[in-house]
């Protein structure tokens, strides 16, 4: 049995996570900082992620995540 709270003008808030399966979700600034947090976390919780960044160079070379 979930336990559920009340938040701002009693709307009823779960203390489930929230899940995005079936979703897509964008993120724009990706490369790094809240824009890859925001990638991850909604990967986390099951979203299908599209992820951006204009960090790179023209050739199409990347940059490794790692290290």
């Amino acid at each position: 049995m979930a336990h559920n709270s009340y938040g701002l003008a009693g709307t009823e808030v779960s203390s489930k996570p929230l899940r995005f399966d079936g979703q897509t979700v964008v993120v724009t600034g990706a490369g790094g900082g809240l824009g890859k947090a925001y990638a991850l976390f909604f990967a986390s919780r099951g979203a299908n992620v599209v992820v951006n960044d204009l960090g790179g160079s023209f050739k199409g070379e990347g940059k490794s995540s790692k290290g």
